[in-house]
């Protein structure tokens, strides 16, 4: 019997399949780099805060009071000298010697400072932020950390980063991106190729492309 030309062993059937799986795959992560900005965006337009918890850091050999909130989508966190130098370690129920946030970046010297937050978004995996830095005291930004009850701050700091603040510094969190890129250039790339299966290809390409995405590689 001769072989049908839809049989899924049909090399020209398996080479449109791999086209097939390939244009999904360069539709999702080109729909994966439209969609991360887009949701960023999103996020610091409609965030809303609850209030930061405060506790107790330990960095460079002094003591600094942290204000931190964790949102999906969203962190924020400040931090304020404490104005006493660490020279032993707190015995048991003494402050904690947790170190500032590992999200947000420290300044290598910050000796002279006596305030520093920092702020980074994105969905599912922050990956993009801004941090401050203030060196004399008084009022202004950015704010102390212990003085948050309403998530007033972390909505500032939204606002702060989506009008570009010039006083704050921007950075990206290289591993954050990729996770961010990953998650949704897979999520896209099925959903192109479902769209591919039931509006592009015949029911013979339909098999071929299903036995490419599930043949074991060797």
């Amino acid at each position: 019997m001769r072989p049908s030309p839809s049989t899924p062993a049909d090399p020209e059937h398996r080479t449109t399949a791999r086209r097939r799986i390939a244009g999904a795959g360069v539709a999702g992560l080109v729909l994966a780099l439209v969609t991360i900005p887009m949701l960023t965006l999103l996020i610091l337009v409609r965030l809303e805060g609850d209030g930061a918890s405060t506790d107790l850091r330990a960095a460079g050999g002094s003591l600094w009071w942290c204000g931190e909130e964790i949102r999906p989508g969203s962190q924020w966190a400040s931090l304020a000298d404490y104005g006493m130098p660490l020279v032993e370690i707190p015995s048991a129920g003494g402050p904690s010697l947790f170190p500032p946030p590992d999200w947000m970046p420290w300044p290598e010297d910050a000796a002279g400072l006596r305030r520093i937050a920092g702020f980074s978004v994105g969905w599912p995996v922050p990956w993009i932020g801004m941090t401050w830095r203030r060196a004399e005291g008084g009022s202004g930004w950015p704010p102390f950390p212990y003085d948050d009850e309403n998530g007033s701050q972390i909505e500032a700091a939204a606002k702060r980063m989506r009008t570009l603040d010039p006083t704050g510094r921007v950075f990206i969190d290289d591993v954050g991106l990729f996770l961010n890129v990953l998650f949704w250039t897979f999520g896209w790339f099925f959903v192109a190729l479902i769209v591919q299966w039931w509006f592009g290809p015949s029911s013979g390409d339909r098999e071929t492309v299903a036995n490419v995405v599930a043949r074991p590689r060797s």
